[in-house]
């Protein structure tokens, strides 16, 4: 099975760009529009315990650090789109590397931010990933992601031998609005999605329990906070050690993908197909989280 790093999964959450014609334009009251991801992975360690007894430390390979900030300009404000982005890697650890893309614009901004400290290899690494954005005025649109894939260099396993994977995760996701009104049109949402899985001569023999989270408000006032925990990944269902029933060449990956965004419009009658277009993305959130609450029962 060929391995890929996170950011192959679409996220509808992104799509509040969409284009849409929306009727003169009014006056949007006062408020904000706000969505925040976040994941610090702390005292990450990858270790192999031998059937034999020995502790080996396995070697990481930092794939990707990816991320993207854009805010659509506001009608009737100076300035042009406003978009900044960073990628890096491959690099093998040791590394102590980190990225920000910063787009903003009179009324509003995104920030994103994303990094990996895993030197040196032999103390526990930090990785890091943030992503929020934040609207106040009349019209506009802003998203941003940042996202790290991690794999682990090709190693010996024999059958027996223990895969140890150690972290303590901590966890954001939040979605807010402020100010909403009759004839406002406003969005926000966030998500979060933390994968973990192991292969042995290219095919998957373990997946941990994904860290899927979820927020989103589509024209309402209030807060959808989906979670905000400090976890220790071994408490998870179905745990995240392995241990290998063949020999081979094993290998590891680790990927974070934290997505946001945000949409202020301020309309007199608003086309329905403006309304399916701006809706249609934290309808979309909300649904999956609701689908991922349900297939969990």
């Amino acid at each position: 099975m060929k391995k890929l790093p996170i950011n192959r999964i679409s996220a509808g959450i992104l799509g509040l760009t969409s284009a849409a014609t929306l009727g003169i334009a009014q006056q949007a009251e006062a408020g904000t529009v706000r969505g925040t991801a976040q994941l610090t992975a702390s005292d990450v360690s990858l270790q192999l315990i031998t059937a034999g007894g020995s502790t080996n430390i396995v070697p990481l390979f930092f794939e990707t650090l990816q991320g993207s900030a854009f805010v659509n300009p506001f009608p009737g404000k100076s300035g042009p789109s406003d978009f900044d982005a960073y990628a890096q890697g491959p690099l093998q650890c040791p590394v102590d590397v980190s990225e920000t893309a910063m787009a903003s614009t009179v009324a509003g901004f995104t920030n994103v931010t994303s990094g990996l400290d895993c030197a040196p290899v032999s103390d526990p690494a930090v990785a890091f990933a943030n992503a929020e954005t934040i609207l106040t005025g009349d019209n506009g649109s802003s998203n941003g992601n940042a996202n790290y894939t991690i794999f682990s260099d090709n190693f010996t396993v024999e059958a027996g031998d223990v895969l140890d994977f150690d972290a303590i995760v901590s966890l954001f996701v939040e979605a807010e609005i402020t100010g909403y009104s009759n004839g406002d049109m406003k969005t926000a949402a966030a998500d979060l999605l933390g994968t973990y899985e192991i292969f042995l001569d290219d095919e998957v023999v373990f997946s941990g329990l994904p860290l899927d989270f979820a927020a989103a408000l589509v024209n309402q006032n209030g807060v959808d906070t989906n979670i905000d925990a400090v976890i220790d990944v071994n408490t998870l269902p179905g745990g995240v050690d392995y241990t290998f029933l063949a020999g081979g060449e094993a290998e590891i990956q680790f990927s974070v993908r934290q997505q946001v965004s945000a949409s202020v419009m301020r309309v007199s009658v608003p086309e329905p197909s403006a309304v399916i277009s701006l809706a249609a993305v934290g309808v979309g959130a909300l649904v999956s989280r609701n689908k991922r609450n349900k297939n969990a029962k």
